[in-house]
């Protein structure tokens, strides 16, 4: 089940944005990046697009990722 600013994690439980932005921030340490904070925001947002994109029927085959890619190779 997709919530408004909520992301569905692995374990099958969702955790508020709040919540990841405060993870992430007791992870920050003296070594870390700006860089490193963003690319974990990134990856939340990857996830909850890929999530939406299940949940909109948008996705592909194995079958027909093949059968397409064969017709690039050609």
């Amino acid at each position: 089940m997709y919530e408004v600013n909520a992301i569905k994690i692995d374990s099958m439980e969702t955790l508020t944005l709040k919540n990841h932005v405060l993870d992430i921030a007791h992870s920050v340490t003296e070594k870390t990046k700006v860089e490193d904070i963003f690319a974990q925001f990134q990856m939340l947002l990857d996830i909850e697009e890929s999530e939406n994109q299940i949940q909109n029927n948008e996705v592909y085959s194995h079958e027909a990722v093949k059968n397409e890619a064969a017709t690039w190779l050609k």
